[in-house]
């Protein structure tokens, strides 16, 4: 091998390796190329919303609403499709048992049963799904104030987690749409 195939062999390496620290350095500090991550690809821009026990204490129906307004959908009654939350229900069980303190650890799995329709026709795009999150906490039998504020903390983390992956299927519905679009667009000109 020459001295120059060697160098130029060298510089290559060198060039892969910086492209590949600078990669890890960006995403490290939660750099993000736009159009690629979560939060990225195309949402419905209008969405009608029927939340069912939507009240102010329903922290599910507002964390959903701040997520879609944040990923710029608008809530329009007049939109094509509907998103349909039903009741969220939180199960919870104790996973184990630590002895003379009473110390517990618990879980709590959030279950948010929807669907999505198509106004126009009735038909649904996506029929009874169910979006679940789960979360554990510890506690003790003699700290029940404590108990109560872990489980209300870990309660709301698991409405942002289920509006979350929410938001993020109806991100899949669109991108999906909008590649079934595409590809009709493109027959047809064909």
């Amino acid at each position: 091998m020459t001295r120059s195939t060697q160098h130029r062999r060298n510089s290559l390496v060198a060039a892969v390796l910086a492209g590949s620290l600078c990669t890890l350095t960006l995403s490290g500090c939660g750099f993000q190329l736009r159009g690629v991550g979560e939060g990225s690809g195309p949402i419905v821009q209008h969405l009608q919303l029927n939340i069912q026990s939507d009240t102010p204490q329903n922290q599910l129906a507002r964390e959903l609403r701040q997520r879609l307004e944040t990923a710029g959908v608008s809530i329009d009654d007049s939109a094509n499709l509907e998103l349909n939350v039903g009741t969220p229900s939180y199960d919870e069980s104790q996973i184990g048992y630590g002895g003379s303190g009473g110390n517990q650890e618990r879980n709590i799995a959030l279950r948010v049963p929807y669907s999505v329709q198509r106004m126009s026709d009735g038909a649904y795009v996506i029929d009874g799904q169910v979006v679940q999150v789960n979360g554990t906490y510890n506690t003790s039998t003699s700290q029940l104030l404590q108990r109560d504020q872990e489980r209300e903390q870990l309660q709301r983390r698991l409405s942002r987690e289920a509006a979350s992956q929410l938001v993020e299927r109806l991100r899949a519905i669109s991108a999906s749409s909008n590649a079934q679009e595409s590809a009709a667009s493109t027959s047809t000109a064909q």
